[in-house]
């Protein structure tokens, strides 16, 4: 009789761990494909990544020595990539479409995130980065968080080379 409860535990504990050794293998596996999109982005322009972070469908590094930026962002098995010449740029900010939900409270809903890069030039177009889409996602994961640290650390970087 112990053995037949020690299988039957041994099975319920298998059936409750197995799910969650499956996601995170599966979290694990899409960081290293995202990872790999973002170098070959980098090896494309001679670059080098030398910090980078993962946040739901994006990813974002940075090389330093060379100041360039470089976001990979999927959805399903397509990818769209950006690399950002921080030369041509004077400040990144975080910007936040909202709209309003509407009700008595007047509780705004955020629409979309975007990192924007902030032209020298006049003449030069801004640049955003979407890392959030309300549309797309139904709700926000750590992007914001992200979005703070890499806008400090770009804007540094902009102190760096200016």
């Amino acid at each position: 009789m112990e053995i037949g409860t020690a299988i039957v535990g041994l099975v319920l504990i298998a059936i409750v761990v197995v799910p969650f050794l499956m996601i995170s293998k599966g979290k694990k596996d899409k960081e290293k494909r995202m990872l790999h999109l973002l170098t070959t982005e980098a090896n494309r322009v001679e670059c080098t990544i030398t910090e980078y972070e993962s946040c739901g469908n994006i990813i974002i590094g940075i090389d330093q020595e060379a100041g360039m930026v470089f976001f990979v962002k999927t959805k399903g098995d397509d990818s769209f990539s950006e690399a950002v010449n921080l030369a041509g740029f004077q400040s990144c900010e975080i910007v936040a479409r909202n709209r309003n939900r509407g009700g008595a409270s007047n509780d705004s809903v955020i629409d979309k995130l975007e990192l924007l890069f902030r032209s020298t030039t006049s003449g030069k177009a801004d640049l955003a980065l979407e890392f959030y889409n309300g549309a797309e996602n139904f709700q926000l994961n750590d992007e914001l968080t992200v979005m703070k640290k890499w806008a400090k650390s770009i804007n540094n970087e902009l102190l760096i080379k200016a």
